[in-house]
């Protein structure tokens, strides 16, 4: 899902001062942030990552990948709610919802408590 090329590319500009760059464009922010202020752990992390940083390219697509798949699922799950249409497979719940529910344990509880008051 990444493009390899490019992110070699923004790994190289890390050597012209834009240390960090090739980290952002694989999600990892933080880290990306950190070696922009610190040029790249001190070119350290930047040299480290020439190593790794295939693995680091085929992680962030199955991450990507797991995502795009989720995202699916649930466009798929809800389609056509928000027209009036009840989700397929009639994945909500059709009874209360959960504030509802609250509310009637919340009177059943107020209601004993009367009962066992007026017994008294």
């Amino acid at each position: 899902m990444y493009c390899s090329k490019a992110t070699k590319i923004l790994w190289i500009a890390g050597f012209f001062g834009l240390c960090g760059l090739h980290r952002l464009y694989l999600g990892k922010t933080a880290s990306g942030a950190l070696y922009m202020f610190t040029f790249g752990l001190c070119f350290i992390g930047q040299i480290m990552d020439y190593f790794t940083l295939k693995y680091q390219i085929e992680e962030a697509s199955a991450q990507l990948r797991q995502a795009m798949e989720i995202n699916k699922k649930l466009k798929d799950t809800f389609k056509g709610c928000g027209q009036g249409q009840i989700p397929q497979n009639n994945t909500l719940p059709t009874t209360m919802t959960p504030i509802e529910d609250k509310n009637a344990q919340k009177e059943s509880y107020c209601n004993e408590q009367q009962q066992q008051y007026h017994q008294v």
